[in-house]
């Protein structure tokens, strides 16, 4: 019974597209106006939840987020350096100006998708605390106070409740609304509130003592700054416990996929906040994808002192690796050179370098 509802539901919505199609193309209808044509535009800049961008009042905020987002992208490519994925992303993401829908440019809901998500989360909350302790951002809730050296004062607990509300708006008006389906709208709830509470989560304490002669009579201790390296390797471990995940039902929402066999057991297994999840496994990213936009792992170099790096990369893609020293400017193995007066520039010398290449045919 359900299937033949489906069927002719979707013989319904098939027809009313025809007819759609019939009429844009008379002119009847207009194209400009329409949300959904908006989502086939890429990447997808929502009009309708970009006007709190553009707004110039909100300049100096909307300068944070767009920093958060390129902080979460340098992130993302330290962290994946030396996998198969390095975190290769879309040219239009990696020169976003203004806040930006991730749907679009990323549409497998993998693991790899879901890493982005919650990075770019935990970024986007990060920079919104450092512009508020810098007093960077007028739209913060507390005033910075500086001191005699042009150092500022400890950061309140208003400007770091306010950075973890105005992230989690910002990522629901990007990436919830023009979600294609319920199961990828969950899926980027989950991942971008994971990144969220990991950054929350990680806050370091920081405690001051009061007293006469240095003696600790008092204390005062709030949440600082947290370190967004340390909040991407904590990612990082997520991702790789990461758990695949199916759509249960609109009530229920997202369940382990083992758990979906077992009804009774699913409803009462419930997600950590800040897990990382998946709905499809992962593209094999030795070879390259112009979806996605992933170069694939031939010509990639290599840690030449990492054997298992080198064998992931290219042996483990059917390639080889192939060893060759070149003479070259480098700043982390050369010596650096000082120039009087006063700069450090890096030095020329030999550096051994390993490339995944393919396999040489020999013909006997």
């Amino acid at each position: 019974m359900e299937d033949a509802t489906h069927s002719r539901y979707r013989s319904y919505e098939v027809l009313v597209n025809a007819v759609i199609s019939v009429l844009i193309l008379q002119g009847i209808l207009s194209t400009r106006s329409s949300s959904t044509r908006a989502l086939q535009r890429g990447p997808v800049y929502l009009k309708k939840h970009y006007k709190q961008f553009s707004d110039p009042k909100r300049k100096q905020e909307t300068d944070a987020i767009v920093i958060g987002y390129h902080i979460a992208f340098e992130e993302c490519q330290a962290r994946f350096k030396w996998n198969r994925w390095n975190c290769t992303l879309p040219r239009s993401l990696l020169d976003t100006k203004r806040p930006v829908s991730l749907t679009r440019s990323l549409p497998g809901a993998n693991k790899e998708t879901a890493y982005v998500y919650a990075m770019v989360a935990a970024g986007v909350t990060f920079s919104l605390m450092q512009s508020c302790a810098r007093g960077e951002n007028n739209r913060c809730p507390c005033v910075v106070e500086h001191t005699k050296n042009n150092k500022t004062q400890r950061t309140c607990k208003e400007n770091l409740d306010y950075a973890f509300k105005r992230a989690k708006r910002v990522m629901r008006s990007m990436d919830v609304k023009n979600a294609p389906s319920p199961e990828r709208r969950l899926f980027n709830i989950k991942n971008f509130k994971a990144g969220i509470k990991t950054i929350q989560k990680g806050l370091p304490k920081v405690c001051r003592c009061h007293g006469i002669s240095g003696a600790c009579q008092q204390t005062s201790c709030w949440k600082s700054m947290p370190n967004i390296r340390k909040v991407s390797e904590r990612l990082r471990v997520l991702y790789d416990n990461s758990v695949k995940v199916k759509y249960y039902s609109k009530r229920e929402g997202l369940k382990p996929a083992w758990a979906i066999k077992d009804r009774k057991s699913a409803k009462t297994i419930s997600l950590k906040s800040e897990q990382i999840v998946y709905l499809e496994s992962s593209p094999n990213y030795c070879h390259s994808n112009s979806r996605t936009g992933h170069r694939g792992t031939l010509r990639r170099y290599c840690d030449p002192d990492n054997e298992v790096v080198c064998r992931n990369l290219c042996e483990g893609c059917g390639y080889r690796t192939v060893k060759r020293v070149v003479y070259e400017r480098n700043c982390d193995k050369c010596r650096k050179q000082f120039s009087w007066c006063c700069t450090v520039s890096c030095g020329m010398c030999n550096v051994t370098k390993a490339q995944c290449m393919l396999k040489v045919k020999v013909d006997y």
